[in-house]
């Protein structure tokens, strides 16, 4: 029983019981306010990001309108980031695109999590917010 205990207070304290899926679901869920608000700045703050990045933070707000992200997987890597496979639907034809997004821990986003790694073609890790604008756009020519 004390080894179950000192267990339990070990894994809280080393962060091992922080379930991927719902970090990355609560990733999602700010993604989705920043974009209802039009928040630039707590953008900035939800992906890892360099100063090529701003001038696409628009973009980026408007092509996310209309997505639907949906959570296939997720799961710790080796390096103690998150892998997430995430589905993305754009209406009208509710067609279903996958890709993977890496998520790495970080105190400075209001999550705790910031989105550092985006599939598109190869992983991008600088200038995400247009990766994830091409990736978006890509989509809506499909339908």
């Amino acid at each position: 029983m004390l080894f179950l205990c000192l267990f339990l207070l070990t894994a809280r304290s080393s962060g091992l019981l922080q379930f991927p899926r719902l970090q990355v679901h609560n990733q999602l869920v700010l993604l989705h306010n920043v974009v209802a608000r039009h928040d630039v700045q707590m953008l900035l703050a939800i992906f890892e990001t360099t100063d090529e990045d701003l001038p696409y933070a628009p973009d980026l707000i408007n092509a996310s309108k209309t997505v639907w992200i949906s959570i296939n997987s997720a799961e710790f890597t080796p390096n103690s980031e998150i892998l997430a496979n995430l589905s993305f639907r754009l209406p009208p034809s509710n067609k279903k695109y996958e890709h993977q997004w890496l998520m790495s821990s970080s105190p400075s986003s209001p999550s705790g999590w910031k989105i550092s790694g985006v599939e598109h073609f190869t992983w991008c890790y600088v200038g995400i917010f247009k990766c994830v604008v091409e990736v978006l756009s890509g989509f809506q020519n499909q339908i």
